[in-house]
Formats: C-alpha cells, sequence, structure tokens
C-alpha cells in the first residue's frame, strides 16, 4: 500500500587497531583506519586516519581527515583535516586544507578549485 522510498546505501569500512594491511585497498565507500595499511588506498568516500591508525603508501578520496601517520601522498577531491596529533610525510593534492596546530606536515600541498586529477592525467593535458 505504501512505498518505501529506497534510501542511498553507505558502504562503510573499518581496519581495527591491532590489523596489518599488506596491500592495496579500493572501495565505493566510507573507510576508517585504527591498524596499519601498506599499500595504496583508492575509496570514492571519506578517508579517516584515527589516532593509532598508520598508512604507508598512496591515498585518493573524496575527503580526508588525519589523527594518526601517513608516509604517502594524498589526493582529495574536497578537503584534507590534518589534526592535532597527524604526522604527515607526502605531498597533498586538494581543494582545502585545514591544519590544526600541533599536527606535522612535511611535503607540498598543491591546491585547486577544480577536481583533483592524479599526476599522470595531467600530464596529458596541452595547454
Amino acid at each position: 500500500m505504501f512505498k518505501k522510498e529506497s534510501q542511498p546505501i553507505t558502504i562503510s569500512n573499518r581496519i581495527l587497531q591491532g590489523t596489518v594491511v599488506r596491500g592495496n585497498i579500493e572501495s565505493e565507500g566510507d573507510l576508517r583506519i585504527d591498524g596499519e595499511i601498506l599499500g595504496d588506498i583508492t575509496i570514492k568516500g571519506k578517508m579517516v586516519i584515527g589516532a593509532d591508525g598508520k598508512i604507508v603508501g598512496n591515498i585518493k578520496c573524496a575527503s580526508a581527515k588525519i589523527e594518526g601517520k601517513l608516509i604517502g601522498d594524498i589526493e582529495a577531491d574536497d578537503a584534507v583535516h590534518l589534526l592535532s596529533q597527524c604526522f604527515v610525510e607526502g605531498n597533498i593534492h586538494t581543494r582545502r586544507l585545514i591544519v590544526e596546530e600541533g599536527g606535522v606536515f612535511n611535503g607540498s600541498c598543491f591546491m585547486t578549485n577544480e577536481k583533483v586529477s592524479s599526476p599522470q592525467e595531467s600530464e596529458n593535458v596541452s595547454v
């Protein structure tokens, strides 16, 4: 009699503290890391690295909030938020960058008003 409106399914993934993943990760949804990842991550949603989280690899995502440790580059279509106890060593490509006092960022930041594209994609663009 009454039709239910279908709600979009939100895929949320979590790697817990004490877990180590060696290899690349791809996901359609959000991802929270409280463990350790040794590999590249490509997701369409929000990336969160918790206080105990550690990633050694490159990240491509919609947005990111980093409280733990990242050794590698990050490309975020919207914003990268570096919290006060984070440690990031690598380059950041994003539209917006927020760095809280106490956060450590060693690298370069490239900001644009357009969707972030990978370096390989931008090399193919003629000016």
